[in-house]
Formats: structure tokens, sequence, C-alpha cells
């Protein structure tokens, strides 16, 4: 990949994260400072630690979600937190007190051999500066990966050119437009839906392009749609599929059910427990940075929460709950 810093576009499923964790590895044999892994994703970063700890790494790499690395930052340098203000909500003046700490050299700059940024997309302009500075300039080592249709929060999306972040991604940029992940008749089923909301567009390389996935995956069954007159009905089918398909021989950790509001998900882990399944239910913090993605039960998880996560099997639950405008 080369050394300096480098830019990865590239759409779902096609890779970004296997590429971060395996230059992890490379860098983890010739580094002398730690690796900072930042996503903005809590399960994710869950899942990003395992893949460490796997590879027996993790004493190199230190793996957060942003505001989790923010907190951190607080907690080891003895910063106080700015004075609270009614336009800032209490993570917006976490982030505000490490720039102003970075600004006045109460947290040291250039802490990090290599930073690999995961979900860029999600990240906003001023988090990058931030980031940005604490790499060793020595070694000027940034991976940052991103898929600008996976920007789902509104504010954070990646308009501003790269470089005003000091991001020197000019000649160093790769766009990966290959979907491995899904079969042809997944990605066309979903692409159906997304096309009228994301159209491709390109970008010169100090800016984000829009990329439409390519197939490259095989072909397989059709995505299967089942319509219920009440969503206690939808939430006990879904249970049966999944014990059906645990005693076939599935192992759960492969399965996540996905909902998109907290009154599905209780409805859900009710049914499935009738079934007695084994979930892990991500509804808050903790039990997202707990999430133990090799561990016998499936994954109960919002839509937002699924973001960046892989799974051979997913039930895409409560679809009848969104609003049209949804």
């Amino acid at each position: 990949m080369g050394d300096g810093h480098r830019v990865i576009h590239g759409v779902a499923g096609s890779g970004k994260t296997l590429i971060l964790g395996y230059r992890c590895l490379h860098l983890a044999q010739a580094v002398t400072k730690p690796i900072l892994v930042l996503c903005f994703n809590i399960t994710l970063a869950a899942r990003l630690r395992s893949f460490i700890a796997e590879k027996g790494i993790e004493e190199k790499v230190q793996v957060h979600h942003f505001h989790e690395w923010c907190g951190r930052q607080m907690q080891t340098y003895n910063v106080d937190p700015i004075a609270a203000t009614p336009e800032l909500k209490p993570w917006e003046r976490q982030v505000e007190t490490v720039i102003q700490a970075v600004d006045k050299n109460q947290i040291p700059r250039a802490q990090y051999s290599a930073v690999m940024i995961d979900e860029g997309h999600d990240f906003e302009q001023d988090w990058l500066a931030l980031i940005v500075q604490m790499i060793d300039p020595n070694t000027n080592s940034l991976l940052l990966l991103y898929d600008d249709a996976q920007s789902i929060y509104k504010k954070r999306n990646l308009k501003f050119p790269l470089s005003s972040a000091g991001i020197q991604a000019r000649g160093r940029t790769t766009i990966l437009k290959l979907n491995y992940r899904n079969t042809r008749e997944i990605l066309s089923y979903a692409y159906d839906f997304a096309k009228d909301f994301l159209q491709a567009q390109d970008a010169d390389d100090d800016h984000i392009p829009l990329i439409a996935p390519e197939v490259a995956g095989v072909s397989g069954p059709p995505p299967a749609f089942r319509k219920f007159d009440n969503f206690n009905d939808e939430a006990h089918y879904i249970a049966r599929c999944i014990q059906k398909s645990h005693l076939n021989g599935q192992p759960l950790n492969n399965t996540s059910v996905v909902y998109g509001y907290a009154w599905q998900a209780d409805a859900l882990k009710r049914a499935l427990k009738r079934e007695i399944i084994s979930l892990a239910w991500l509804k808050d913090n903790d039990s997202k940075k707990a999430y133990d993605a090799n561990a016998d039960s499936i994954a109960l998880l919002t839509w937002q929460n699924s973001k960046g996560l892989e799974f051979d099997t997913v039930v895409l639950a409560g679809l009848g709950g969104s609003r049209d405008e949804e």
C-alpha cells in the first residue's frame, strides 16, 4: 500500500475493514509507538477489537470508537471538560474539550505510529483534523476508509475537501467498486430500493465520490419477503425460522436480527427467548462494548448499529413500522 496518507473509497462489502485489519498486522511488526484504530460505531469497534486480539497484536493496536477515545484522552492527561453550554451536547462538549486541550498542549500530538479510521463517512471535519495531529510525523501513516452511501447521519458527510482536515490524499486514493459480501440476488434486491436515493457521483482526489456497487459475489437464493398482520406474528415467525436454521447446523453467531424501534426489540426478545434462543441484545453502550462476535448467540441490534458488521444470515425486521418518508 505504501506509506503516507492513504484513502480508500469502497462500497459496502468491498473488504475495507479486512484491509484495515491486515494493515494493522503488517505495521505492528515494524512500529515502536502504538497504532490507533478509530470508528464511529461502538459495536464495530468491539468487532475490530476481537479481530486484533485473534491476531495477537492487541498490545500494539488500540481500537476505540471516536467518543470513547476522546474520553480516554481527557482521563489520561487529567483534562477537565470545558464549560457546559446549551448549544453543546455532552459528547460534543467532550470532543471540543480534547480539541482545545491539544491546541494548548495539554494533550500531546504525535502519540501514534499510525492511525486508521473506519467509517470515515461518519466523521466530522474537526474530528479528522484533530486525529491527523495524533500521527507521528516520522511515520506519517494514515489510512481513511469510507463509503459515502452509508452516511446515514445527515450532519456528518464528507462534503468538505479532505485537505482542509490535513489529509494528504491527492494521488493516494483507491476506489473499490466490487461488493464481495452479498450474492447477486441480495445486492440487486437491495439496490432496487437504494438507487432512488443514491445516485453515483464522481469526485476528484480531494473530495468524496459516491460509488454504485458492482456485483462480485456468487449467486444464491433470492431474499425472502414475508408480510404479517401484526408484529407479534412476525416476531414469532422470525424466532421459529432461526430455531429451525440452528437445528440444521447454523451457528447462532452467524445470524443477526436488525430492527428499527425499541418496541420491536421487546417483542423480538420475548419471541426468541420463548424458542430458547440465546441472544446478545446490543441495546446500550455497555452491551455494545461487551459484544463478542464469537459467542454462541444471535445479535439483536438496530439498523444504525448494524453498519460495518457482517453475518451469514440477516433478518431485517419491522419494516412495516417505518413511516413512508423513512
